[in-house]
């Protein structure tokens, strides 16, 4: 291994996704610091230098054979193994996903307050980085930006597919309120979905904020990050590779923003977790935090397939998601097209999808004897869940019928049964918790209210692992808005 022997950055931010595109933008704001920000995958600048399959909101590259992903197994539940698919890319898995922008709840931040112990992460607390994060095309007044650099904006009612159309008819017929704007509600309803798109591009938060990066911003592209290199605690650099050849780059302050995957990972790897695991793995174990890894959660879907009508089927391009319905914990999302035709490979059945958001079952991953990576998602494990996905199937059903009764779908498979749920369960992708917040008492905690890792000095994390509830939402608006509030947190001072 060939040690770098260059000064160090004020700060190495692992990970150019979504948080950390936004991290290192802003941080490199003060002129007076250096930053450096690793990314395993490609760098693009201008929005057009980037691949056309990334920059196109109606398809998504995030089969797992795409050159711009990175793929873990999990087992969602016991006898069903998934794929989970992240992005290997300067904007992350933002930079392949759906282009769902909707923010979470202020019911959820009022729950991260009290388990982080500070009102840091109130919703009062956090609305202005959402604010800051977007430039709504729809909206104004208070709880809306119109200046940042995400551009956010709803399908237009005309512009809506048959089904999107019809399906939020009939829930309005069914009684659910029709949502002006799921931005800013508290409750149930139907409603359009916001969209980080802009003229038809997927904008992911490299797009948005790393376009134009100052002399003290430096883009390590195509570097993967093995390890952080701890002395007796405190954080003096990076372990990364670029090619064959492996070193260390050297800092003052290491913030991981490599995701809810990616970040446990480095630190189980680094030295960092519960202990007896760590060193089952044949790493020298650098400080005992048991909760690394130890209970995440995720969004269970079930597939609700349908058969169109020869009226019903989508004539034109669109998102994978226009127009979506709450109640209570379950998000109803009516897709556009069947998957095959957004993302190569996938099922060619249309379907709704049918998403728990605030599921009681945890998760776990930690390293093998080998040093391999396990993921379990424990799906269903809580019963509370299981009749949650029975009710929304049972919803669904309804939802269908409307939509029968209008022409658009001939027939549908909605059965209200734990053998349907088990039969077509999957993975909303949207892991949460592998790193929670929470105070130096609770031996689960992993960083505290301000983002840095307890225990060692040097080292913050700033994504959704550290969010230690499931977000109401699906969680892209709320990762950036995370990005621009540690961003804050970790200027003054910027060594924790």
């Amino acid at each position: 291994m060939n040690r770098h022997a260059g000064s160090a950055a004020d700060v190495v931010v692992v990970g150019g996704g979504s948080c950390g595109s936004v991290l290192a933008a802003r941080l490199a704001q003060d002129p007076a610091r250096s930053v450096t920000l690793i990314e395993a995958g490609a760098s693009y600048l201008e929005k057009w230098d980037w691949p056309s399959s990334i920059r196109d909101a109606y398809r998504m590259p995030a089969d797992p054979g795409s050159r711009w992903v990175q793929t873990f197994a999990t087992e969602l539940s016991p006898g069903r193994s998934a794929a989970l698919v992240r992005g290997r890319v300067v904007g992350g898995s933002g930079a392949i996903n759906g282009c769902y922008f909707v923010r979470a709840l202020p019911s959820d931040f009022a729950e991260l307050s009290r388990i982080a112990g500070s009102p840091l992460w109130s919703y009062d607390s956090v609305l202005p980085y959402f604010r800051a994060s977007e430039s709504d095309r729809d909206f104004d007044g208070p709880v809306h930006g119109g200046g940042g650099p995400m551009p956010v904006q709803r399908t237009r009612p005309a512009d809506l597919t048959r089904v999107s159309s019809e399906f939020r008819a009939v829930a309005i017929e069914r009684g659910f309120a029709d949502v002006a704007d799921l931005n800013d509600s508290t409750g149930d309803g139907v409603g359009l979905v916001p969209l980080n798109v802009d003229d038809g591009v997927r904008v992911n938060a490299a797009m948005a904020y790393l376009r134009r990066r100052p002399s003290n911003l430096t883009v390590l592209a195509g570097a993967a990050a093995h390890r952080v290199v701890f002395d007796r605690g405190t954080v003096i650099g990076v372990e990364i590779a670029a090619g064959v050849a492996t070193r260390v780059l050297p800092a003052q302050t290491v913030v991981l923003a490599a995701g809810a995957i990616g970040s446990a990972e480095l630190l189980l790897r680094s030295g960092v977790g519960p202990a007896d695991d760590i060193r089952r793995a044949g790493i020298p174990v650098v400080c005992d935090r048991p909760g690394v890894g130890a209970s995440f959660a995720d969004h269970p879907e079930t597939a609700v397939p349908y058969r169109y009508t020869a009226t019903g089927a989508p004539q034109l391009d669109a998102v994978a998601v226009q127009v979506a319905l709450h109640h209570g914990a379950l998000e109803i999302r009516a897709y556009t097209h069947p998957l095959s035709h957004l993302i190569p490979g996938a099922g060619a059945e249309p379907y709704l999808g049918v998403a728990l958001m605030r599921p009681e079952s945890r998760g776990r991953m930690w390293l093998d004897e080998r040093g391999g990576l396990r993921i379990e998602h424990r799906y269903l494990t809580e019963g509370s869940d299981r009749s949650g996905l029975r009710d929304g199937m049972r919803l669904a059903a309804d939802l269908l019928d409307g939509l029968k009764e209008r022409g658009v779908i001939e027939e549908h498979r909605a059965v209200g049964d734990d053998g349907f749920v088990a039969a077509h369960l999957g993975t909303a992708q949207h892991l949460t918790g592998t790193c929670s917040m929470g105070p130096a008492s609770d031996p689960n905690a992993v960083v505290d209210e301000r983002c840095w890792v307890h225990g060692v000095s040097g080292l913050g994390i700033a994504d959704l692992s550290i969010v230690p509830v499931p977000l109401s939402r699906g969680p892209h608006a709320t990762a950036i808005m995370l990005a621009e509030r540690a961003a804050v947190l970790f200027a003054t001072p910027i060594r924790g």
